[in-house]
């Protein structure tokens, strides 16, 4: 199960220009399920909407999650922002995360 913080997550940094936001959905339990074929045929400018507050950040654990990080083998990662420049440059694809 996902993990929420109590806070709004950060914008996306810089450099991550978002042209279509596409609305996610919680299960009757609140939990956001991601699906790595749906996340595969993301194209760049597109984001996803989370309903409510966004996932912690997957690597560190202290702070709102502002992207997926999609990595090589289908592995899919919630990163804050320090965290998702990390892995940028470790060669993930990432998606930015828009809490709605």
């Amino acid at each position: 199960m996902v993990g929420h913080t109590t806070e709004r997550a950060p914008v996306m940094p810089a450099g991550a220009p978002i042209m279509r936001t596409l609305p996610m959905q919680l299960d009757e339990e609140g939990v956001l399920h991601l699906d790595g074929a749906f996340l595969a045929t993301l194209h760049d400018g597109e984001a996803l909407g989370v309903p409510g507050l966004c996932p912690t950040c997957e690597s560190c654990w202290t702070e709102a999650a502002v992207a997926v990080a999609l990595w090589p083998g289908d592995v899919v990662t919630f990163r804050g922002a320090a965290c998702a420049a990390e892995g940028r440059r470790a060669g993930a694809r990432l998606v930015p995360l828009v809490a709605s």
